[in-house]
């Protein structure tokens, strides 16, 4: 069969990442079904944050066509590659959500293998704030803990046992499981954004988004009076054009000043608003696109994975000029270069961890000051005086950009 998805960029560590693989279990599949039913490892799927041999972490060979459940639509039901996959889309969300949610929860949905019971609760995760353990059938296999005390005495676990081994973390934002393929092109391995990089990557990366980001006592005044310039210079020219859109006019804003304060490089605010879609994109998509088939990837996401790619190439021309020198001996196998994972942390601090929950909690703020609607809790609400910090943190703990801190015991 063709590929259903060409990847552009070789992956670290395999020396035929380009090819289409045409093998998964052999002629007599149903002896073998219980392999090949398994959550793919291909071609963006989860990856373990541990060392392991290399034939561990490279794709596994498969013959699946444009479908994973190819052999079995075509034995069973006679009705071609794709259809049935398509066609059980539907079926298997009303299952999960509305008729039987605990004995489905566990079916695998998508490329990736996710367990339908995610669905209900992602979707109910915004409505039952704060979320206990036991919400969904999900909490069974992960955890993922809420409130900032707990996640502060988790948070400082994290480092000990995932060197161990005996927690992973994945490509997640809280609730959120995004899809691998956004990262497929990045020169990164895994597929993954920052937060779910592996142990000897993130030790390697993060002292440069200290020094990028940290707020020190030399630098703090002249921090503040930077974003309170750019704060009254957005405001004057949305005011000059007539309208202030919530959230893509905050999105560039925001974008605009993490790339100025990152790169030492001034970018104008019609630069920055030229990014927004693809981070909008990414963000919609990513997870979304968990539930699709296969044969849909190209179909629909591998553009916008390729957009990353070469937004990530840009990042890397970046990083090289201000840190190259200090990534040169670092080590962040298996993925290309330290460079490269520096790159696309920093993308995701872009247009996702920073770029995406400071307009966020900006828009939350700017809700409750002017919105009418009845689900506004404070209509006419005013800021009393000396007490605008304190109100934007009332708007981040009350409208959470991300909702809980998770891991797993065991790699899905």
């Amino acid at each position: 069969k063709p590929c259903c998805f060409q990847r552009a960029r070789q992956r670290p560590g395999s020396a035929n990442m380009g090819t289409c693989a045409t093998k998964c279990c052999g002629p007599n599949w149903s002896n073998e079904l219980q392999s090949c039913a398994r959550a793919p490892s291909a071609p963006w799927a989860h990856t373990p944050l541990r060392d392991e041999p290399d034939d561990e972490i490279k794709p596994k060979e498969r013959d699946e066509g444009c479908c994973g459940c190819r052999r079995l639509c075509t034995t069973l039901l006679c009705c071609g590659v794709c259809c049935c996959c398509l066609l059980s889309i539907p079926p298997l969300l009303l299952l999960g959500l509305f008729v039987l949610p605990q004995v489905t929860c566990f079916l695998p949905l998508g490329i990736n293998g996710l367990p339908l019971g995610y669905v209900p609760a992602f979707l109910g995760a915004g409505r039952i704030f704060p979320l206990g353990r036991e919400a969904s059938c999900m909490d069974r296999i992960w955890t993922n803990v809420y409130g900032a005390e707990s996640i502060r005495n988790q948070g400082a676990q994290v480092p000990e046992k995932e060197w161990s081994g005996e927690w992973w973390r994945g490509n997640e934002l809280g609730y959120i499981i995004n899809t691998p393929v956004f990262w497929s092109e990045n020169g990164v391995w895994p597929n993954s954004n920052a937060l779910g990089s592996m142990p000897n990557q993130h030790v390697a990366i993060r002292p440069f988004f200290v020094e990028a980001y940290g707020v020190t006592d030399s630098n703090r005044e002249q921090l503040q009076d930077y974003l309170a310039m750019s704060a009254k210079t957005f405001l004057k020219e949305r005011r000059e054009a007539g309208q202030l859109i919530v959230q893509e006019d905050l999105l560039a804003w925001v974008y605009q000043i993490l790339h100025n304060i990152t790169f030492d490089e001034e970018i104008s605010f019609s630069d920055a608003e030229q990014v927004v879609p693809l981070a909008q994109t990414v963000t919609q998509m990513g997870t979304i696109g968990q539930v699709f088939p296969s044969f849909l990837y190209p179909l629909l996401l591998s553009s916008t994975a390729a957009e990353v790619g070469a937004k990530v190439d840009e990042y890397e021309k970046k990083v090289e000029k201000k840190w190259g020198a200090n990534l040169t001996n670092l080590d962040c196998t298996p993925s290309s270069s330290c460079k490269a994972q520096l790159a696309s942390g920093l993308w995701d601090a872009h247009y996702s961890a920073g770029g995406l929950s400071v307009p966020q909690t900006i828009s939350a703020g700017l809700g409750v000051l002017y919105s009418t609607s009845s689900t506004n809790p404070s209509v006419n609400f005013t800021i009393p005086a000396g007490k605008v910090a304190e109100f934007f943190w009332e708007c981040i703990r009350s409208f959470p950009p991300v909702i809980g801190f998770p891991h797993w015991t065991k790699r899905p």
